[in-house]
């Protein structure tokens, strides 16, 4: 038996929000549930990186209040995609060309996406198989954002060429996931076997990408900026 906690973040970006979080309110009710809602009010130009930010915070905090094992985000296949296409885009390191991991930590707690590998039309459809409510943010509709040009006018002609787009994604992403842990792992075995320095010598030995992740994994550790291109 699970103990659920509903965690509800509140944008302000739209009328129906209000809506939306009265009737998530009502449900939590309904069923007993803990409910905790965030309001958040974007104040710079990086909507979507700050709210995404924000929003995790606002899970771990309320993962911590209620010793929870993990959290859980409904994430789906074109989520994904998107994501993997974003950061093709605009650049990015291994671990963020290989998208959203279904399993994954945010600094000390599980994140669990189980519905990663299900396409938003299947979800509607169990939602609409089972009487189930459900609300579409009107504002995936614009081309304002990135994200939202990818979804109306990319990924359509991509699942035109491939019909099985959906399954050559979740391999691509996990490969590359596979391929960033194994190579990370290797980076804090080589720190920890020299007392987490760099040994000239050893380290003139290694393969390139296992030096570009040493060096960005220091980077990180320290809270030093760094190339998200280092490998």
């Amino acid at each position: 038996e699970f103990n659920i906690v509903i965690a509800h973040v509140n944008h302000h970006k739209r009328d129906e929000s209000q809506l939306e979080e009265k009737y998530i309110k009502e449900m939590a009710q309904e069923f007993g549930y803990a409910i905790e809602v965030f309001d958040y009010y974007h104040i710079s130009n990086n909507f979507q990186a700050e709210a995404h930010s924000s929003r995790y915070n606002f899970f771990r905090e309320v993962a911590i209040k209620y010793n929870a094992s993990s959290i859980i985000t409904a994430h789906h296949y074109q989520d994904n995609l998107e994501t993997i296409i974003m950061n093709i885009i605009k650049g990015s390191n291994l671990y963020g060309y290989g998208g959203i991991k279904e399993v994954s930590l945010y600094e000390d707690i599980l994140v669990l996406r189980p519905l990663i590998d299900f396409k938003k039309e299947e979800i509607y459809q169990y939602a609409q198989l089972n009487n189930i409510t459900y609300f579409e943010d009107s504002s995936n509709s614009e081309d304002l954002y990135l994200r939202n040009r990818i979804r109306h006018h990319v990924i359509p002609h991509l699942e035109r060429e491939n019909p099985n787009l959906i399954n050559s994604v979740a391999n691509y992403s996990n490969q590359l996931h596979e391929a960033f842990s194994y190579i990370r792992s290797n980076s804090v075995k080589y720190l920890e076997e020299n007392g987490n320095k760099i040994n000239i010598n050893s380290f003139n030995n290694l393969a390139l990408i296992q030096k570009k992740d040493i060096i960005n994994y220091i980077c990180d550790s320290n809270e030093i900026l760094s190339n998200d291109n280092i490998i």
